[in-house]
């Protein structure tokens, strides 16, 4: 999930939260008050009922009409009960289950006033002195007007924490959005940067405080470019001056052996043996010595070239080609049948030369160190390509296998063969240079299975 609407989404959860306790609040408030206003109509209504039924005959005609007439306005389901108390218990069989629990047992005439709630049905009791001595009213009803009243307020004010809710949280979006457009902004400009540019720097927005936290991010982005950009032109100078004078010195000594081998056409055999030495450990030098140069080159001056379109199909003939000279009994078979059909489905964008050095590294050295023939299968995806090379040689431990892209890491296995342990280390780079994956697949005794694999139309960066 996005920054912003992580952030909006919080907020509303928030906000939406505080809105709900107030809610709950008003509520619970707002139930009270009906409890208490429909109590005292109960309690109303049983001063009127004592009034109607038991000073009937102390009333003039004129204010027993007007009780009369308040005492018809009935609540809904209202039902009333005198009694007196020195006959209480006599009424207790007649009277429902609630009152008569709420009855049993001693009342005097200390206890005025009671009240009592069954479900929806509550009930209030009063004691009423007349010239007949004292009588209890009681009087029950239901309050189905403060139901209906707090399911409306229940459904009012969850339509309106719902509809709030999805509200703030679009406000809070655009906010979200604004706020973090410069650093927006600031991440376009970052993307653009890469060691062919590493002059550029970021730059305040005109609206921005340079003293804030974006301008502090700015900041130390340019710092840290300012320390890449040093860090990179010291490998260029480095790589290009490490070239010439690594390889200078290298032609000097294998020219100079081949002039004293054409000058002096008999040599003695242990000469003869030692210039021969010489002349290999110099081609292994020079070999070592570019492939390092290769290494450090991918990290600097690869990146810099612009992807081009490369059909891999052609890229591996032209390899085959390369290790038939320098492997002859072992050919580079490579298994057409699973070519696609359309040759536009074998195209990656890319820099040419950087995957023919990781192809030709992979095929080299399943022959390097198998007896037998490299099998090569190209299979085209809907999202990728996938290239296999399977060899059937002495294959790795799995306690190697893991190390095997480490620069200079040699297995104890192959400790007899001439290597250098830079071959994997630089195939990995060439190939995550290139958006791709390479993934190795072991069993000693039993082969080695080298997967690449690259993504269709990818842009090269």
């Amino acid at each position: 999930m996005k920054l912003k609407n992580r952030l909006a989404l919080n907020f509303a959860l928030f906000t939406s939260g505080i809105l709900f306790l107030m809610g709950g609040l008003i509520f619970l408030l707002y139930r009270n008050y009906l409890e208490h206003e429909f109590t005292s109509r109960l309690h109303e209504r049983c001063m009127i009922a004592s009034q109607m039924y038991l000073d009937d005959d102390e009333l003039s005609p004129q204010v027993l009409e007007q009780i009369r007439q308040k005492h018809m306005r009935t609540l809904p389901s209202e039902q009333e009960y005198f009694f007196h108390l020195e006959k209480k218990d006599s009424l207790l069989p007649h009277l429902p289950d609630f009152l008569a629990d709420r009855l049993t047992g001693p009342v005097t005439e200390a206890q005025e006033y009671f009240k009592v709630e069954q479900g929806d049905t509550l009930g209030v009791g009063i004691l009423y002195r007349d010239d007949q001595g004292p009588h209890f009213t009681i009087v029950t009803a239901v309050n189905r007007q403060g139901k209906q009243e707090l399911r409306e307020l229940a459904n009012i004010l969850f339509g309106l924490a719902g509809l709030y809710l999805v509200f703030i949280f679009f406000i809070a979006r655009w906010y979200a959005r604004r706020m973090l457009s410069p650093l927006t902004a600031m991440t376009e400009k970052m993307k653009t940067v890469d060691t062919a540019n590493l002059h550029v720097r970021l730059e305040p927005l005109p609206d921005q405080d340079p003293k804030d936290e974006l301008g502090s991010i700015v900041e130390a982005f340019n710092k840290m470019l300012s320390r890449l950009e040093t860090s990179v032109e010291t490998q260029r100078n480095f790589i290009t001056h490490a070239s010439h004078q690594f390889n200078t010195p290298l032609t000097t000594i294998l020219g100079e052996i081949e002039l004293v081998r054409q000058h002096y056409k008999s040599l003695p055999p242990t000469v003869a043996e030692s210039l021969d030495n010489i002349s290999e450990e110099s081609e292994r030098l020079n070999r070592l010595t570019l492939r390092l140069l290769h290494l450090a080159e991918v990290g600097t001056e690869g990146v810099n070239d612009e992807g081009q379109s490369i059909r891999l199909d052609e890229l591996l003939f032209e390899i085959q080609e390369e290790l038939s000279r320098a492997y002859p009994q072992q050919p580079l078979q490579i298994d057409t049948a699973t070519f696609p059909s359309d040759p536009d489905a074998l195209v990656v964008n890319g820099n040419a030369n950087l995957l023919q050095i990781a192809l030709f590294n992979l095929a080299e050295n399943g022959l390097k160190y198998s007896e037998s023939p490299v099998t090569v299968t190209l299979s085209a995806g809907s999202k990728a390509i996938e290239v296999r090379f399977q060899d059937q040689g002495m294959g790795i431990p799995k306690e190697e296998l893991e190390s095997i892209f480490t620069p200079f890491f040699r297995g104890q296995h192959v400790q007899a063969r001439t290597g250098y342990g830079v071959g994997l280390p630089l195939t990995q780079k060439i190939i995550e240079l290139h958006k791709g994956r390479i993934t190795v697949e072991s069993q000693p005794g039993k082969g080695t299975l080298a997967t690449v694999r690259l993504p269709l139309e990818q842009q090269f960066i």
